[in-house]
Parts: structure tokens; sequence; C-alpha cells
């Protein structure tokens, strides 16, 4: 019996081209903090290999701290200080990658349904940001944050996609059973991976990654059908 249901952000319920987004907030940020003085050289490389260090994260720690340790070695920049820029713009300038987002129409009163039927929502988006800049890109895709049970961010998780204990983190914490949940993704590898651990999987395929030409699962279609798909679970 199906009770949970855990879903990716880029690509799946927000949007947006992950790369150019990526492309975007890199230059922004740089941008901003260039203007504040800071070397543009070496501010990039402490954020790539920062993130980099996130992503490759083994559970000793959590993102966040695995990410200003190895940024402050970099860059010999302070979090204390240099973290108070980062916050300023994510309530500023960052929300000038979003203005172009055109929300699902349809989807945000799903979720809400599904929520009120019983259902165990949890956004399982790669925890490489902050909570705010999570939360703004949320609102992005139109949807309300409180659907969510739980939203993974780089303060609250130990791991990274498309590393299995990832997700066994979020089963372990809620208590959730793989075979009654179901993972609604855009990532061939990133997502496809909770598979592992006896989970289902439904593959968007609007902005569908697929790195390695996999063989698309029996549940996969575009945003409209999955719409669809949610509806039918208020049936059930």
């Amino acid at each position: 019996m199906l009770k949970n249901i855990i879903f990716d952000l880029d690509g799946t319920l927000l949007p947006q081209d992950q790369n150019e987004f990526i492309k975007n907030y890199f230059y922004s940020l740089t941008k901003k903090l260039v203007l504040l003085g800071y070397d543009s050289e070496k501010f990039i490389k402490g954020i790539q290999i920062g993130t980099n260090a996130m992503i490759q994260n083994h559970g000793k720690e959590t993102n966040e701290k695995v990410f200003w340790d190895v940024f402050e070695e970099i860059t010999n920049y302070k979090k204390d200080i240099i973290s108070e820029h980062f916050m300023d713009y994510y309530i500023n300038e960052f929300n000038e990658l979003g203005a172009s987002v055109k929300p699902y129409n349809g989807l945000n009163e799903v979720l809400l349904n599904l929520k009120e039927k019983g259902y165990q929502l949890i956004l399982a988006t790669n925890p490489l940001f902050p909570p705010i800049a999570t939360q703004n890109r949320i609102k992005w895709a139109g949807i309300d944050s409180d659907v969510f049970s739980h939203i993974t961010t780089y303060d609250n998780s130990y791991y990274s996609k498309p590393n299995i204990k990832y997700y066994q983190e979020i089963f372990d914490d809620f208590e959730m059973l793989p075979d009654e949940s179901i993972m609604i993704g855009n990532d061939m590898i990133e997502d496809l991976v909770i598979t592992e651990l006896g989970c289902d999987i439904y593959i968007v395929t609007d902005n569908l990654i697929n790195k390695d030409n996999l063989e698309l699962p029996e549940k996969s279609s575009n945003v409209v059908e999955l719409i669809n798909y949610l509806n039918k679970l208020l049936d059930k």
C-alpha cells in the first residue's frame, strides 16, 4: 500500500533547466561577492570544491559543515563574515533566477489534496543549498512548502545524491518502508538509484536527465500525465 511520495525538485516539480540554473547561479553569486571585494577566482574555486565535497560526503558531518570547512580552507574567507553576504544574496538577487519560471497548472492543488488524503510527502532535492534557497525555489514552482513533511537541505543532510545512503537516511529518519513509497524524479541516475532499496519510481520526462541512455521505467511520462496519476491516487 502506497503511503509515502518522495519528490525531486529540479526538473520535476520545478520547470527549470538545471544546467542553465547552475550557470546563472554561479554567475550572479560571484558577481555580488566580487562587487564586495572578494577575489572571483578564489571564490569560484571555493564554491566548486565545497559543492563537490558535499556530493562526496560520507555521513560524518552535515553537508553544511563539510561545505564551509572546505570553502574556508580553499579561500581563507571565514564563514562568520561571508555567510552574511550569502544570506543577503539568497533573499534578494537569487530570486531573479526564478523570475521566468512558469509553475505547472494543477500541481500545487494535487499536492495539497494528497496531503489531506493522508499521504506523506517528502521533498528529496539534492541537499546542496541552505533552507532559504530551497524554500525560495519551492515558491518559484508555485508550491506551498507546508505540504512536505520533510525537505532535505544542506544543514539537515549527511549525504547527497546519488549516494544510496541519502535515501536510506530519509527512510530511517521517518520510519518509512521503501515498498510503501514511490520516488518521482527526472534523473535516471540520481533518482533511479532509490529503486535499489525496493522503492518504486516514476520518471518525469519533460526535463529528463539520462546521461547513460537507460531504458525508462514503466512509470514515466510528462508532467501533465504525472498530475493525472497523482489525482487518481486520491480515489484510492
